[in-house]
């Protein structure tokens, strides 16, 4: 397995529309692991969180996250990283729905109204890691 991978050694993995698993802290310490879109874009993670979505009440309170891409399909390649959520003050609507395009199609413009409440997200990763399965699966003789 190649571990230590940068965003730019993973062929382009953070820019197909995988879905991401977002880790949060519960009140209680516990953690939440939630599957949501995101836009990789100058080197962090953008999210949408609809404003009665507990995950983003975890991120007020507590703002440390993870996020984890990972493919499930050869040659598994992954992305995960750790930092800080910022809540921006960017507009919810249109931010959600240029996510919601990315994973849908032109259809994701209608799933989200202007006065759809929601906080953009961003995360700037502070530690990351990168894998992909790629030797081992070469050297077993199940990938090209």
């Amino acid at each position: 397995m190649n571990r230590g991978l940068t965003p730019d050694q993973l062929d382009g993995l953070l820019d197909e529309p995988h879905l991401a698993t977002l880790a949060t802290f519960r009140k209680d310490g516990s953690v939440l692991q939630s599957p949501i879109w995101f836009i990789w874009e100058d080197g962090g993670f953008t999210l949408g969180i609809a404003a009665s979505d507990g995950k983003l009440k975890h991120i007020e309170r507590d703002p440390r996250v993870t996020i984890v891409v990972a493919e499930d399909a050869l040659p598994y390649r992954g992305f995960e990283a750790r930092g800080v959520a910022q809540l921006t003050d960017r507009p919810y609507a249109p931010a959600i729905r240029r996510i919601a395009r990315r994973y849908v199609g032109p259809k994701g413009e209608d799933f989200y109204a202007d006065d759809y409440g929601g906080v953009v997200v961003r995360i700037d990763p502070s530690d990351t890691r990168g894998w992909d399965f790629r030797d081992d699966l070469t050297a077993m003789g199940v990938w090209p």
